[in-house]
C-alpha cells in the first residue's frame, strides 16, 4: 500500500487531478444510479450531470480552489433540493474541502462546510417532519467526516511548508558551505602568496650575496669560493623543496604518499642567522623565555617575518649588523630585528620592501597581533611583531 501511495504521489500534478477527477466522477455516478428513497424522484440524466460537473470542476481545484468548493457545494444541494436520492453531502465535496485546507484556506472551508450542514439542517426539518434526532445525527457524521477531511488538508499543508522550510535552510547552508570553501581557497592562495614571495625574496637575496662572495674570492681564495657556492646551492635547494610544497597545493594534490618538506618553525630562524652571516652579517641572535616549541602557525608565521626582515636587511638596507631576538612570552612570541642600515625606504609602499612589509604585517595582525616598523634611531631600521599563542594560518 505505501508503495502504490508512493508512486501515486510521483506523479505530475495534472495527471493526480484526473485521477482524482475521474474517480469523484465514478463513485458520484454509481452511488447516485443506486441510490433509493420513497418518493424520490428517480433520474439518470441527472446522476450523470451531478457527476459530471463535480469531476469537471475537480479539475481545477488547484487554481481556484474556494470558487471549486463553492461550486461544488451548490451542485450538490442543487441536486437533493430537486428531490432526487440523497447521496448525502460530505463525501461528494471531500476533494474540494481537501483541497482549500491545503492551499491555506481552512478557515473559509470551515465557514463553507458549516453553512453547508446548517442548511441542510434547517432543509430537512422543513421538508421532513418528524423526530429531530435522527436528522441531527446524520448531519454530525456529515459534520465530523468534513472536518477529517480539513483536517488533513491542513496537515498536508503543514507538512509541505516545513518540508519547503528545510529545504530552504539546505539550500542556504549548501550556499554557505561554498561561500565558505571560497573564502577559505582565497586566503590559502593569498598565503601561499606571501610565502612564495618570502621564498623567493630571501632565495635571490642570499644566493646573490654568496654568488658575489664567489665570484670576488675566486682571485684570491678558492675555498672561500667553495664555501660561498655550497651556501648558495644549500639554500636554493631549501627554497625548491619550498616552492615544490607550495605548487602541490596549488594544484590542490591530495596523494600524502607524495614527500613533502616540513613547515618551517623556530628552529629554521637559526639556519636564516647563520645564512645571514654567512652572506657577510654580523648577527647578534638572542632567546628568551620559556622553552619549547610553539604552536606550528606561530612558528611558521615567526620564521617568514625573520625571513623577509633579514632579506630586507641583506638587499636593501646595506648594513653590517643586525639584532634579532626572540621573546616567548605567556600569551605569545615577540619578534624584533634591527639593523644599522640606511633607514626605512623612501615610500615604504613601493617596491618588495613595500610587499615584504604588507605580508609581514598580515601575518601578525590577521591572527589578533601586533606589528610595528619604522626607523631604529638615526640609523638603522627595527621590525616589532607580537604573535599569540592560539594564531592560527
Amino acid at each position: 500500500m505505501a508503495a502504490k501511495l508512493a508512486r501515486l504521489a510521483s506523479l505530475p500534478p495534472r495527471a493526480i487531478d484526473v485521477l482524482l477527477a475521474v474517480g469523484l466522477a465514478t463513485a458520484v455516478l454509481l452511488v447516485a444510479l443506486t441510490a433509493s428513497e420513497p418518493g424520490a424522484h428517480r433520474s439518470t440524466a441527472a446522476a450523470y450531470a451531478l457527476a459530471g460537473v463535480l469531476g469537471a470542476v475537480s479539475l481545477f481545484r488547484r487554481r481556484w480552489p474556494v470558487t471549486v468548493l463553492v461550486l461544488s457545494v451548490a451542485v450538490v444541494t442543487a441536486y437533493h433540493a430537486a428531490d432526487f436520492p440523497a447521496i448525502g453531502g460530505s463525501w461528494p465535496l471531500s476533494v474540494a474541502l481537501y483541497t482549500c485546507a491545503a492551499a491555506g484556506r481552512l478557515w473559509l472551508g470551515i465557514a463553507v462546510g458549516a453553512t453547508a450542514v446548517v442548511g441542510g439542517v434547517g432543509w430537512r426539518l422543513l421538508l421532513e417532519p418528524g423526530p429531530v434526532s435522527p436528522v441531527l445525527t446524520s448531519e454530525l457524521q456529515q459534520a465530523a467526516a468534513m472536518g477529517l477531511v480539513l483536517a488533513l488538508g491542513d496537515t498536508v499543508r503543514s507538512r509541505r511548508g516545513w518540508a519547503a522550510e528545510v529545504k530552504e535552510r539546505l539550500r542556504r547552508l549548501e550556499r554557505d558551505r561554498e561561500e565558505e570553501t571560497r573564502r577559505r581557497v582565497v586566503e590559502e592562495r593569498l598565503r601561499i602568496a606571501r610565502d612564495l614571495h618570502d621564498v623567493m625574496a630571501h632565495t635571490v637575496a642570499v644566493a646573490g650575496v654568496q654568488l658575489n662572495v664567489a665570484a670576488d674570492a675566486l682571485e684570491y681564495s678558492l675555498g672561500e669560493a667553495k664555501a660561498a657556492l655550497r651556501t648558495a646551492q644549500q639554500v636554493n635547494r631549501e627554497a625548491t623543496a619550498e616552492l615544490k610544497a607550495a605548487v602541490r597545493v596549488l594544484r590542490e594534490e591530495r596523494d600524502e604518499s607524495l614527500p613533502r618538506s616540513p613547515t618551517p618553525d623556530l628552529d629554521g630562524v637559526e639556519r636564516l642567522v647563520e645564512g645571514a652571516r654567512e652572506a657577510g652579517l654580523r648577527v647578534d641572535y638572542q632567546k628568551s623565555g620559556k622553552a619549547g616549541p610553539p604552536p606550528a602557525p606561530v612558528g611558521l608565521a615567526v620564521y617568514r617575518i625573520v625571513q623577509e626582515s633579514l632579506t630586507n636587511v641583506l638587499r636593501h638596507a646595506n648594513a653590517t649588523t643586525v639584532e634579532v631576538r626572540i621573546d616567548h612570552e605567556p600569551g605569545g612570541v615577540a619578534v624584533r630585528v634591527v639593523d644599522d642600515g640606511q633607514g626605512p625606504p623612501p615610500t615604504p609602499g613601493d617596491g618588495d620592501v613595500g610587499h615584504g612589509l604588507i605580508g609581514m604585517r598580515e601575518r601578525a595582525v590577521g591572527p589578533g597581533g601586533e606589528f610595528a616598523a619604522g626607523s631604529a634611531g638615526d640609523r638603522g631600521f627595527a621590525v616589532y611583531a607580537w604573535i599569540p599563542m592560539d594564531a592560527t594560518p
